[in-house]
Formats: structure tokens, C-alpha cells, sequence
């Protein structure tokens, strides 16, 4: 009977090793990983809202974007592995700054990409080094007497009296 306890309890363990050995229990094949910003010159040509609405701008606007920050030695590496296009990096990175809560998280923004989450938090970081790379060119403050300082009074003192009445 002890003989008959200590084989079963043999054959356990070695069970259990094999389960806490395995990594995968059952064969799951990987799902395809396909990025919905394949489409993103389709759109900016023939549906322009849902352009509008993924990348929260104009398509000119996006496409000038990307001419601008392209170029930049963040979206480059010496590497044998090279980086995703910059337009697809920019889109990515552009997507989850113009969405917030769950509709922005790293998850759902990796699989609409069809790319890694590791790409997800890496393009918004590549996004603002370039930017920042370009900043005394893109980021300006107004100067005293400059016309659209002015146009700016303007335009807030104009919504102001329209909020009023």
C-alpha cells in the first residue's frame, strides 16, 4: 500500500513539474497582427471623418507633420533591427494624444497598430524628442505689438462678450 501511495506521489510531482515547467499548457495559435493605420492615405483621400477622427486633425495637417519630424535622428538607429516608418510612429503617438482614458490605453492603441506595447510607450517619446529637437522652430511665444497677439485679444475679448449675453 505505502509502495502504491509513493509511486502516485512520484507521478504528482512529476506532473507538476511538468506543468510548472511549461510554459504553455494548451496551443494557441497567435493572432495576425494587422494595423488599422495601413489605411490612413485611403482615408485622408476618401473618408475624411474617420481620418479626422482617429488622428483629432486634418489630413494636410497630419501629413505636414509628418514631412516636418520625419527626418529626425529619433525616428533613425545604426541598429540590425530598424525602427517602424515615422508616419506610422507619428500616427501612433498622435492617436493616443488626441484620446484619453481607456480609448488612449497602451493595450488597445498596440493592437489597433497591430504592434508591441513596448512600441506603444517608445513612438510618443520619439514624437516628443523630435518635436522638442525642433523647439525654438515650432514653439513660439507672441512678442509685444505682434499682429497675432493682437488678433488673440481680439478673438477671446469677442468670445468673452458672446459668452456674456
Amino acid at each position: 500500500m505505502d509502495n502504491i501511495i509513493l509511486a502516485h506521489t512520484a507521478n504528482l510531482f512529476a506532473i507538476e513539474d511538468n506543468i510548472l515547467s511549461t510554459c504553455v499548457l494548451t496551443y494557441r495559435p497567435s493572432a495576425p497582427y494587422v494595423s488599422v493605420f495601413q489605411y490612413l492615405h485611403e482615408w485622408a483621400e476618401n473618408d475624411r471623418p474617420i481620418f479626422c477622427r482617429l488622428m483629432r486633425t486634418s489630413s494636410s495637417t497630419f501629413f505636414e507633420i509628418v514631412k516636418r519630424l520625419k527626418d529626425g535622428p529619433s525616428f533613425h538607429n545604426n541598429s540590425n533591427n530598424p525602427q517602424a516608418p515615422a508616419e506610422q510612429q507619428i500616427a501612433c503617438a498622435i492617436f493616443r494624444f488626441g484620446h484619453y482614458g481607456n480609448a488612449a490605453s497602451i493595450k488597445d492603441t498596440a493592437t489597433l497598430a497591430g504592434v508591441s506595447t513596448g512600441s506603444i510607450v517608445n513612438y510618443p517619446e520619439r514624437v516628443m524628442i523630435a518635436i522638442l529637437n525642433r523647439h525654438d522652430l515650432y514653439i513660439k511665444f507672441p512678442q509685444d505689438g505682434d499682429a497675432d497677439k493682437k488678433k488673440a485679444k481680439e478673438y477671446v475679448s469677442v468670445q468673452s462678450m458672446l459668452l456674456q449675453l
